[in-house]
């Protein structure tokens, strides 16, 4: 049996952080738009969508639970790949899953939440709106100060941002139930305006899948877990969990709280299609209390997101150049605080210069989050052919936690996936908006990946790396 022992880098965590995390890239402000914006759309059948994909990203979980057992590692999700798979497919998949995601979303989010703060907070209004990226700048500057000091500080930031932000919604969420209705609605959540076949409903699948993905994130802090094995499982499983209750008790109370009027009737844009329905919401159930209350979260959302980010993709940057398919640099650590230094302001920066681009010009802001989808969908179908090669190759590699009824979840998962790469394209947009970009990025991704690993490295593209291998690292 292959057995662990973590290296300790950084100050133990445990659970709490692990959840923490998720909590912190589940409930965003893209979220909160896109649950209001599914429900304007199809009623009901967005909560059914919202359960498929729910229980996708759960057969997801089962199958990076049991990589993360047998890879507790900082390398984390491209181990994973890497070692049912080989390191061209590793390199690829995950500098196009983590890396152009946080290109994408993630600038999306910091411009996003840039206009949001300066339009609401009072104190931010000298700031010209043109350069509302410098709140941006300063939410990533102090996440970057945060992680390289260190886990410890990380985790407690996280702990009071996401658990803040989480049970506030869920009392404003829960208060929104009992009070009296304000708006008509046919049954609990409303007629869908798309239809109900399976198409639409599979439409509604890739629209909130965007809801659970980057649960993941929470891998690459294993080794600095007391148990990585248990905390990672319950984090994963527990995380996902909370988020679900909370977006359906949020996406319930607001759609009875708030009558979904016509707000512009030039383009018939109603109000659940508009970023300040949550401020609506929140003031509808609380008065002005309420709306303030959601106008918090949102920011704070963003703060949790950046932070977690920042916490995670370095230690997958440093893993992979530990493995010598990312330049040495990566593999630097902090003198005094023993921190992946270099590649958390490497990751600091990209959405610093994309939120700069971007500017207040949000109207693409969408279409990136799905571009980023395209590349999370991606990644996670070869995690799961990655379980499937292992089981069968690697049958004498301890597994602390084996997906049970395997290999029904990792292929219900593949099934769903795939399926919901295609239906991905809301009705408001073109395929070519979110398509286009994500072939690009993924082609420049296996560029690099081929030009590193066969003349640089001068290694096998295709061979697995045996997990005795990826442990020693």
């Amino acid at each position: 049996k292959t057995q662990y022992e973590p290296k300790i880098i950084m100050n133990k965590i445990g659970t709490p952080t692990g959840i923490a995390s998720i909590l912190g890239l589940m409930l965003l402000a893209s979220s909160f738009l896109t649950i209001t914006q599914g429900i304007s759309m199809s009623g009901y059948v967005f909560f059914v969508g919202l359960g498929i994909s729910y229980l996708l990203m759960i057969c997801q979980a089962t199958s990076f639970v049991e990589l993360a057992g047998m890879l507790p590692t900082a390398g984390a999700v491209y181990d994973y790949v890497t070692a049912g798979m080989g390191r061209f497919w590793g390199v690829t998949a995950t500098l196009a899953a983590y890396v152009v995601v946080t290109c994408f979303a993630t600038s999306a989010e910091v411009s996003i939440a840039g206009i949001f703060a300066q339009s609401n907070f009072p104190f931010l209004t000298a700031i010209p709106v043109e350069k509302s990226w410098i709140i941006g700048w300063v939410i990533v500057i102090f996440c970057v100060l945060i992680n390289i000091r260190g886990l410890a500080l990380y985790a407690i930031v996280e702990i009071a941002i996401s658990y803040f932000k989480y049970v506030v919604m869920l009392i404003l969420g829960v208060l929104g139930l009992f009070l009296a209705k304000k708006a008509t609605i046919d049954g609990i959540w409303g007629a869908s305006d798309i239809g109900s076949d399976w198409s639409a409903i599979f439409t509604m699948v890739g629209f909130t899948l965007f809801l659970f993905v980057g649960a993941e994130y929470v891998t690459p802090l294993a080794p600095d877990m007391n148990n990585p094995n248990k905390e990672i499982k319950q984090s994963l499983f527990y995380g996902l969990t909370l988020s679900l209750i909370a977006m359906v008790i949020f996406g319930t109370s607001i759609v009875w709280q708030v009558p979904n009027v016509v707000v512009d009737t030039e383009k018939n844009v109603k109000i659940l299609e508009t970023s300040t329905s949550a401020l609506v919401f929140g003031e509808a159930v609380l008065g002005n209390t309420g709306k303030w209350a959601f106008i918090i979260i949102i920011f704070l959302a963003t703060v949790a997101l950046i932070n977690t980010l920042i916490a995670s993709i370095p230690r997958i940057l440093y893993g992979m150049a530990l493995d010598g398919t990312l330049p040495s640099i990566f593999a630097k650590m902090h003198p005094k605080y023993d921190t992946p230094y270099v590649g958390i302001l490497f990751i600091g920066a990209i959405p610093m210069v994309g939120t700069f681009l971007i500017g207040t010009n949000t109207d693409g802001v969408f279409s990136l989050i799905l571009s980023a989808i395209c590349s999370w969908i991606f990644f996670y179908v070869l995690v799961n052919i990655s379980v499937i090669i292992l089981r069968i190759k690697r049958p004498d590699l301890a597994r602390p936690y084996k997906a049970p009824f395997y290999p029904i979840p990792q292929i219900l998962a593949i099934l769903g996936l795939i399926i919901t790469f295609f239906y991905l394209t809301p009705p408001f947009l073109q395929p070519s908006q979110i398509y286009l970009a994500f072939f690009v990025m993924l082609g420049l991704c296996a560029v690099y990946s081929f030009y590193w690993i066969k003349f640089v490295q001068k290694k096998d593209l295709w061979k697995r790396v045996p997990v005795e291998e990826l442990l020693r690292k």
